[in-house]
């Protein structure tokens, strides 16, 4: 790195300090690093750590400059380039902004990047820059403004009070910020630079905009000084389950039609993806969490393909009361900012190549009445693009038969049970933590965590609340608030995490607000009550910040001790409450629907509008307001509405099964109800039991015992069954666990699939001898990691495929029983893990994870597993001994990466190893013969010498990848498929692989000689090839495609080129676009 991108560096270290600390008395940031910490940080101890880790920081940002400074800059004047580069310096040094213009900037890179340059036009044209010098500066600025975002987003709220123990460490802040550097996609080189589009520039920059918009996971609830209220979802996200798409047909009876998949699964399997779930479950964090892999290109497996796809997030919600968007204005919502910029016919040239990814939110949150119009919307873009992929999410009620199964779909977020709550709540208590926790701290939220794990395990209510994200957020929120005792109903989870949000969030944090705003909960929450109910009734998810003001300023006029100005008081609530939020310009909702809809049913109840409940009671969008209404509610308004439910019900024919499920919905946050109206409600039930999905299963299992006999009964479909089940295993308890008895025999798979899912809601022992152990489980997959369940393996011969997941926790395999029935084990992570030794008795082993077991240093005991074949190593960063797995006779699958061996020749001895994996293996000197693989990937070998493949003689997949290239490689002639990611630096020369049949290289930058190699391979029957201009293969194209053998190719562009045209090859069929083009062979006529 030379001194112009430190400098530059070390300028934008200055701005992510300015931007942390709020230090208001500079003037400009051209002074030393050290100046700009404020004088806050006042020993010498805390400002030497400080300035030690922001020197590094200042190295991490310019060596992401440098790059372009030495090598994508290489064709611009070396005079045009340092003018430019120290001109990019001084504009970082000398547009410093108070807090209050800062505040604008709401960790938006881009307009951060704007306000730099405005401050620095005059200077700019004093300078007198050339075209590409000024596009070079423009482009070092925006790259520096990404840098200081993402790292001053990672730190912790400045707190003079906490920087002692923010510098504890001498890398705490360093940690923070390079873990969120890392995340950063890499940018792509801009045309104005010499190389590449425009259409590829802005790409860049919307992707890292998209991610830095997607990649926050709020936590509703986190007060302690030190935390983030919102967490990087890319660290934080939970997989949940899902169940799979079922046809109509009579396929319910056939055991393998369906199953419960992780979410990612169920993503993979369609380009038009329906995505239900209840309120609070996870949808919209899902599509956030496929926002953020797509902007870093970053899925892996199954949907590995999305890679080049380009995500667009659509919150209909924006759209309830105006017109729907048209490409051009897709990114609006998520990335404003970027819209001006924006190169005309970027977003439809997405679309027409076939990678967009269309995200869209909230279906449910468009009236009825607008839903048909959001379909023809759908439909349009659907016909008009059809590689598009499209993903919409609603809640289940909103779905009907206008969603056929021919167009989309339909993958259901399934409720968490006890294992995915048990990971949210260890994956929230580590952001509750914060960055630099104190040892006092650090054993609060440890006992926070184990109180709240307990009560989740041994209360039924509690776990029963936590099967939503946004719910078992809420459980521990208040179990780290309180201490004490935690709420059994939703309806006082909802008021005590409100009284927390808007009033004790202050006070908790002892923020000084002035006397004229100090709102008491009830001041506060009467507006927000009727801000809710205002936009309930209009059917909007949001509404503009003037019509936001008005509700206030009417409120006010109640309010009498408040002397505040309206517009004062709707700030206040907007920067203070912690339940509402400006999403874009001017626009005002709440940071989730359920608050809303709480919020509101509080307003109504008030105001004792009853009969307008009861008119709207059949439509989706007024469910949850219903049934929280009859929380809210007095005894005698309470019967009054549920009774006034019933009645509609039975007087209208279509609407009786929702009004019924709805009425009985009503007895969850219903304390107390008459003797009649219960008979009422059990007449309801009858009517509407068999559930027919998560949702229904959920209203059914609140009316308790009076439903379990009714359940008892198994049902014919499978989707009925299934959500019986789920309905007895929220009631729990003796006679549920009797009534499923009646299930333990059924052999379709979602059903298995369901009883096990219910075993945690029962005691593990006896579930076990009732249900499970009479259960045709066979081979099914059986996932386990709570110990009370592993300890009933003994007892359950008839399971012949258990899937142990302990991650993180195991310290030696002698705890886990001693049955032949586990074949897979997930260790990964377990730092207590030193070998493998304890495992004698586990006989059916298969398959060991074992990833980033850090103080894995042997494989001592690996031979108690007579028939493991596939084992995961990746990342033992201390394991160098691998002698031990020359006993796994039947090994097939190994990956080695990031281990520290030397030397692979031990396993020249195993006859049926066929995958092998070295990547980033710096030490691996040797290979030896490995004569039994057929599938080799090698990448990132500094010290391999050795590159003659010719022993491995069974070869037939070689995968290989860099940064260092030897100068030849001899290949066996037995590869069929040979795969090149080298990057530019490969230079090596390929002999061998006369047979290969299969070729793909990603490296643009020696195209000549990857055609070379091509031209002499005649067997070949695939090509897949990135170019960075069409007029190196425009010739090559017809040539190759003229051999007989060729079936296909495709060929991408590093970037679309005006003028160019793709040639036609008589006898292919061809999808171009103008940066990519797909040739197949036209079969012949019969």
């Amino acid at each position: 790195m030379d001194a112009v991108s430190l400098a530059i560096g070390t300028a934008a270290t200055k701005w992510v300090i300015r931007l942390w600390t709020n230090n208001d008395d500079l003037a400009s940031l051209s002074g030393e690093l050290i100046q700009a910490l404020p004088s806050r940080i006042g020993g010498l101890l805390e400002r030497g750590r400080a300035k030690r880790q922001f020197e590094r920081l200042a190295e991490d940002i310019g060596a992401r400059i440098f790059p372009y400074l030495s090598h994508e800059l290489s064709d611009i004047d070396a005079g045009d380039l340092s003018a430019a580069a120290h001109a990019a310096q001084r504009a970082l040094e000398n547009s410093v902004k108070t807090q209050v213009e800062l505040a604008k900037i709401d960790f938006d890179a881009e307009l951060l990047c704007a306000m730099i340059l405005a401050k620095d036009e005059p200077n700019l044209v004093a300078d007198g820059l050339s075209t590409s010098g000024d596009a070079a500066y423009e482009s070092i600025v925006r790259e520096c403004a990404a840098c200081i975002i993402a790292s001053s987003s990672a730190l912790p709220t400045f707190q003079h009070a906490g920087i002692s123990e923010i510098l504890s460490r001498e890398t705490t802040i360093i940690d923070l910020v390079e873990a969120n550097l890392a995340n950063m996609p890499e940018s792509q080189v801009p045309s104005t630079w010499g190389r590449g589009s425009e259409y590829q520039r802005f790409e860049s920059r919307y992707r890292r905009a998209i991610f830095d918009h997607a990649d926050r996971l709020q936590l509703f609830g986190v007060t302690s000084p030190t935390a983030r209220s919102s967490y990087s979802l890319s660290v934080a996200y939970i997989p949940l389950e899902t169940l799979g798409n079922e046809s109509k047909s009579n396929a319910d009876e056939k055991p393998n039609r369906s199953d419960a998949l992780r979410v990612e699964e169920a993503l993979s399997g369609s380009p038009r993806i329906l995505l239900t779930g209840g309120a609070g479950g996870g949808k919209t964090t899902l599509l956030h969490w496929i926002t953020t892999k797509s902007a870093q290109q970053s899925f892996e497996n199954k949907l590995e393909e999305w890679n080049n796809r380009v995500p667009f997030v659509i919150q209909l919600r924006r759209y309830a009361n105006s017109t729907l968007p048209h490409i051009g204005q897709f990114i609006e919502g998520a990335t404003p900012s970027l819209l001006d910029a924006m190169p005309s016919g970027w977003a439809t040239s997405i679309f027409d190549a076939g990678r967009a990814l269309l995200l869209v939110d909230g279906f449910d949150e468009i009236s009825e009445d607008g839903r048909a119009s959001v379909l023809s919307w759908l439909n349009e873009i659907s016909n008009s693009f059809s590689d598009a992929i499209i993903i919409v999410t609603s809640r289940e009620g909103a779905v009907d038969s206008s969603w056929t199964a021919d167009d989309y779909t339909r993958v259901t977020l399934l409720p968490m049970e006890y294992e995915d709550i048990k990971s949210f709540v260890e994956h929230w208590h580590r952001a509750a933590l914060g960055p630099s926790p104190t040892a006092e701290l650090s054993a609060s939220i440890r006992t926070s965590e184990k109180f709240a794990l307990e009560a989740i395990r041994e209360r039924q209510a509690i776990r029963s609340l936590c099967d939503s994200p946004l719910l078992c957020a809420l459980i521990c929120a208040l179990n780290r608030d309180s201490g004490a005792r935690l709420p059994d109903n939703r309806m006082e989870i909802y008021s005590t995490a409100l009284q927390m949000l808007v009033v004790r969030r202050d006070q908790d944090r002892h923020v000084e607000i002035s006397h004229d705003l100090q709102l008491t909960y009830s001041e506060a929450s009467s507006i927000l009550r009727i801000f809710a109910s205002w936009l309930q009734d209009n059917y909007a998810a949001d509404a503009a910040r003037a019509d936001f003001e008005t509700i206030v300023g009417k409120q006010l006029v109640h309010l009498h001790r408040i002397k505040a100005t309206s517009e004062e008081v709707a700030k206040h609530l907007l920067a203070r409450s912690g339940v509402l939020r400006e999403p874009s310009d001017g626009r005002i909702d709440f940071v989730h629907r359920t608050f809303l809809e709480y919020l509101a049913a509080g307003e109504i109840v008030a105001n004792r509008s009853f009969g307008k409940l009861v008119a709207v009671a059949n439509e989706d969008y007024w469910r949850e307001v219903v049934v929280l209404a009859a929380g809210h509610a007095t005894a005698r308004d309470r019967e009054e509405l549920i009774s006034a439910l019933i009645a509609r019900g039975e007087k209208e024919p279509g609407n009786r099964h929702v009004l019924f499920l709805v009425a009985l919905a009503c007895m969850e946050t219903s304390p107390e109800l008459s003797p009649d109206l219960q008979k009422s409600l059990a007449r309801c039930l009858a009517a509407v039991v068999p559930p027919s999905n998560m949702t229904d299963a959920a209203s059914v299992a609140l009316a308790g015992q009076m439903a379990v006999s009714l359940l008892s009964r198994r049902p014919r479909y499978a989707r009925e069954a299934v959500a019986s089940v789920r309905a007895l295993s929220l009631i729990g308890g003796d006679g549920a666990l009797a009534a499923l008895r009646g299930y333990r025999t059924d052999r379709r798979k979602t059903v298995i699939r369901q009883l096990l899912r219910a075993w945690s809601h029962f005691d593990a022992e006896a579930f076990a001898k009732e249900i499970l152990a009479d259960s045709p489980v066979a081979d099914f997959p059986v996932p386990l990691s709570d110990w009370e369940q592993i300890r009933q393996l003994p007892s359950l011969p008839n399971m012949h495929n258990v899937r142990l997941s302990l991650t993180g926790e195991l310290e030696s395999l002698a705890k886990v029983p001693k049955v032949a029935s586990v074949r897979f084990i997930d260790l990964s992570r377990s730092l207590g893990l030193s070998d493998l030794g304890g495992g004698e008795g586990l006989t059916g082993v298969l398959s060991i994870d074992s990833r980033w077991c850090f103080n894995l240093t042997t494989l001592a005991g690996i031979e108690a597993f007579p028939e493991l074949a596939i084992l995961d190593l990746e990342g033992c960063s201390n394991l160098v001994d691998i002698k031990a797995l020359s006993a796994v006779s039947h090994l097939n699958w190994l990956d080695l990466s990031r281990t520290p061996v030397s030397s692979t020749e031990s396993l020249s001895s195993l006859e049926e190893l066929h995958a092998l994996y070295l990547v980033d293996c710096e030490n691996l000197t040797t290979l030896g013969a490995l004569a039994s693989l057929d599938s080799l990937t090698l990448s990132a070998l500094p010290s391999l010498s050795e590159w003659d493949l010719r022993p491995m003689e069974k070869l037939t997949t070689l995968r290989l990848g860099g940064p260092i290239s030897p100068a030849e490689i001899v290949l066996p002639d037995s590869i069929q498929n040979l795969s090149l990611d080298w990057g530019s630096k490969f230079t090596a020369k390929l002999l061998g692989a006369r047979k290969v049949r299969s070729f793909r290289a990603a490296n643009p930058e020696n195209i000549a000689q990857q055609i070379e190699f091509i031209q002499t391979r005649k067997d070949l029957v695939s090509v897949d090839l990135l170019s960075p201009a069409g007029r190196d293969v425009s010739a090559f194209i017809p040539e190759l495609l003229n051999r007989k053998r060729m079936r296909t190719l495709l060929v991408q562009l590093v970037s679309p080129e005006l003028g160019f045209e793709w040639p036609t090859v008589d006898g292919f069929d061809s999808i171009s676009t103008p940066r990519r083009a797909i040739y197949t062979r036209k079969l012949k006529k019969q």
